[in-house]
């Protein structure tokens, strides 16, 4: 299947410099790529193209031998074009295999009166150039406002009065308000921006075009070269493509939805765990999972005075008139009979900020207030997680957990509902209180990382079941997610750039850990007992899950793929998968997988200055490893 743009705008806009700026990041992520010019009036390309109009006519010829003017000849340009498609189709058929930019013309005649420009395509609108705004003055009104098209309505009085009491103004007036309001009414237009210089804008818009003409589902680049790119680690010829940027105009890209920043910027989950993964900081690695000692630290110890008092301050957040909402929702805070949990995901994030202030080189006043809002995360963090654990076990028809009865057995189902969400309605609140509204988009990433990895596992496909890949993502969704976003907001708490170094180290520890958790998590339903496990063994399998464990012994054992078809359904199937687990090196293998992730969050670690709270991260990987319930 070929993919590929039609680039669309007016004069001036930037097509060809867009084309030219395209082409040079798609090679650089390896991607094959062809340049056809279907603009006849462009006769200033800054790249060579693979299929050019003007091979087939001239504009200046169509103009004299018709006697037309330009507009007139451009149209009969593409009239001849469309005459003689087999040209056009010719030249797309000797690039089958490249992904192709095609530059359109810009005279907007064409679209208005020429039916074989009249595309039905996905678009992406892009407002090109915005690194010469500046240049133009102070806008109107902020650049969110001409992006999102906010009530355009407002933009008629500064029309009037830079037109004035004309009889053009007064003739248009009407027209300017009608095509206002029809814009506002269906929300027709939204933009994004660009900067074709920027490597990280460049690769903004292309993550939106992928998922518009259907390439990130069909097609996988090197999963090692995409950041790379953006990062601005590849040679970018920017005086080839500076040379031909000039004005500030609106370019269309006939491919892709709107792209725009709302207050939670649209994500998907392929491409944030794509994205953590091709950031690799093995070049930081200061001490081996495998091969040195654990640092001689208690990460639990180090965060005591913190994790003390978790309990009491959750309370006194979840105080109600209900009591059967305050104390299915307190149960697992020190109101129910049941074993506290872990609490890794507190001790993480406190550590972490910890860190991330020494990192910051804070004041002492900076680093205390820091401090506070730490253990306000540390609290949001453990509220989030529990309402989760709430809800999956009312999902997943669970009678213990935590070597206690589940709070839906102990009270109704409808009760367990509700106190889970009366958990992340006051973790929201709190989050709220925060005060640092990048830190409430990360964690609301979380929440929706946790519902996605829910649906996944609810309506898998049997293909999808019998993907390492797919188990990866699920298991970042509903384990590691909410520990990475965490780890990312108290490293912006510590007044780390979104950017910068420290951030992406605190979300890659949060990522890597979280999954290399969960791996063990998974080992632990085959090797662990109930008792220690404080819910029941092979409890994954019972719920028609597969898991590292299956899916490595399939290699092995080719009769584990029709138990993991058939969700272990079958009486006798749980017993017969962990036979034939247990016979292969599925357990081996999931170690391994667990190791090379808690090795992956150590390297993040390294990346961190040398501290106490840096050797509690690395020492709580080693826990990882070797824990047993």
């Amino acid at each position: 299947m070929v993919f590929g743009q039609v680039v669309i705008g007016p004069p001036g806009s930037g097509k060809t410099t867009y084309c030219n700026g395209m082409r040079q990041f798609l090679e650089g992520l390896g991607r094959k790529v062809a340049v056809v010019n279907l603009d006849p009036a462009n006769d200033v390309l800054p790249c060579a193209v693979e299929a050019d109009i003007r091979d087939l006519i001239s504009l200046e010829g169509a103009a004299a031998a018709c006697e037309l003017g330009p507009n007139g000849a451009l149209v009969y340009c593409i009239e001849f074009l469309e005459a003689n498609l087999d040209w056009l189709i010719d030249a797309l058929e000797r690039l089958k295999d490249c992904y192709v930019l095609i530059d359109m013309p810009g005279q907007v005649e064409l679209y208005t009166h020429h039916d074989s420009v009249q595309l039905e395509l996905p678009q992406i609108n892009l407002l090109s150039k915005v690194d010469l705004i500046e240049s133009y003055g102070e806008l109107a009104f902020g650049l969110d406002f001409y992006t999102d098209v906010l009530d355009p309505s407002r933009l008629l009085p500064l029309l009037q009065e830079r037109e004035g009491d004309t009889p053009f103004a007064r003739k248009h007036a009407k027209l300017n308000a009608a095509i206002a309001e029809l814009v506002d009414d269906f929300s027709l237009v939204a933009f994004g921006t660009l900067n074709i210089t920027d490597k990280q804008s460049m690769a903004r818009a292309l993550k939106s075009i992928d998922k518009a003409n259907g390439y990130c589902f069909g097609v996988v680049d090197d999963p090692n070269i995409f950041s790379t790119v953006a990062a601005g680690e590849t040679e970018w010829d920017d005086e080839r493509v500076g040379r031909f940027t000039r004005r500030s105009s609106a370019s269309r890209v006939a491919v892709a939805d709107k792209d725009r920043e709302p207050v939670v910027v649209d994500s998907t989950t392929m491409t944030t765990v794509r994205s953590l993964n091709e950031k690799s900081l093995s070049k930081f690695r200061c001490h081996s999972i495998s091969k040195d000692p654990s640092p001689d630290v208690n990460p639990f110890g180090m965060v005591a005075a913190e994790l003390s008092t978790l309990n009491g301050e959750v309370c006194a957040q979840l105080e109600g008139k209900d009591d059967d909402l305050v104390g299915s929702a307190q149960h697992f805070f020190g109101a129910g009979n049941t074993r506290e949990g872990k609490r890794v995901r507190p001790v993480i994030v406190c550590l972490m900020g910890q860190a991330a202030s020494l990192a910051a080189g804070l004041s002492e006043e900076q680093a205390a207030a820091a401090y506070v809002k730490h253990r306000e995360l540390a609290a949001i963090t453990e509220m989030i997680h529990t309402a989760s654990l709430v809800h999956d076990d009312v999902l997943d028809g669970a009678d213990t957990r935590r070597g206690g009865s589940a709070v839906h057995k102990l009270f109704t189902t409808k009760a367990a509902v509700l106190s889970g969400d009366f958990l992340l309605a006051r973790a929201s609140i709190a989050l709220a209180k925060l005060a640092h509204p990048q830190v409430v988009k990360e964690m609301a990433k979380s929440l929706e990382a946790l519902v996605q990895g829910e649906i996944m596992q609810l309506q898998s496909t049997e293909e999808e079941r019998l993907s390492l890949e797919y188990y990866l993502t699920k298991s970042y969704c509903k384990t590691a997610s909410l520990m990475a976003f965490s780890c990312k907001s108290a490293a912006l708490l510590a007044s780390h750039p979104l950017e910068s170094s420290t951030v992406v180290a605190a979300e890659k520890f949060g990522y890597h850990f979280g999954l290399a958790f969960q791996v063990i998590d998974d080992l632990l339903d085959f090797t662990g007992t109930s008792d220690t496990l404080g819910k029941p063994g092979l409890q994954d399998m019972a719920l028609g899950l597969s898991t590292a464990p299956v899916l490595y012994g399939i290699e092995e054992q080719p009769e584990l793929k029709e138990l993991v078809a058939r969700k272990f359904g079958q009486p006798g199937d749980v017993h017969r998968a962990c036979e034939l687990v247990l016979a292969s090196k599925g357990l081996q293998r999931t170690k391994e997988l667990a190791n090379f992730h808690a090795q992956a969050a150590v390297d993040a670690c390294c990346s961190l200055p040398v501290s106490k709270q840096r050797d509690g991260l690395i020492q709580l990987c080693h826990v990882v490893l070797s824990r047993s319930s």
